[in-house]
């Protein structure tokens, strides 16, 4: 146990020292939890623990955190040229953009669509900050130096957001 804790420590300490703002998509992790194929992946991850830890340090170190919608298409979305994929199913875990031939891993995609989507807002001034005690989620980007995301098999990180827009 204490060696998943140090791992998430030193994750959530690298996301929130790597980046001023932090862009997150809300996402209902609440109904995950009621799915008996991806409640037990959460619990491992202990998902609830690395939010709390990215809570309290982008508060200690005065980071802000943003909200990309619920329903903004992320995976969909291809990041190369704005091309929405509809029929891209839950399992799938890459895709190829049939406009400009990019091929896209799943998660990577969605944090880059967030990314970009976070920057977008920031600049058109249509987002509002979110207070860091609200966020809860699964897909995070980092704006700054990294694109960080959670990828359930492949790799490590986490994200966060919130419930109230």
């Amino acid at each position: 146990m204490n060696k998943k804790n140090d791992y998430w420590h030193k994750i959530t300490h690298d996301i929130v020292k790597n980046n001023q703002i932090i862009a997150l998509e809300r996402l209902n992790i609440k109904g995950w939890f009621k799915n008996n194929r991806w409640a037990p992946k959460l619990q491992r991850i202990s998902l609830y623990e690395i939010l709390r830890q990215l809570k309290y340090k982008s508060e200690r170190n005065n980071r802000k955190i943003i909200q990309v919608g619920r329903f903004f298409p992320s995976s969909q979305k291809c990041s190369n040229c704005g091309y929405q994929y509809h029929n891209l199913k839950l399992g799938e875990e890459d895709w190829t953009c049939p406009e400009c031939g990019k091929r896209h891993d799943r998660d990577l995609n969605a944090s880059i669509n967030i990314k970009n989507e976070g920057l977008r807002l920031i600049t058109e001034k249509i987002i509002k900050i979110i207070p860091v005690g609200y966020c809860h989620g699964l897909r995070c980007a980092g704006i700054g130096s990294k694109i960080l995301t959670f990828h359930s098999s492949k790799s490590m990180l986490i994200n966060r957001e919130s419930p109230t827009s």
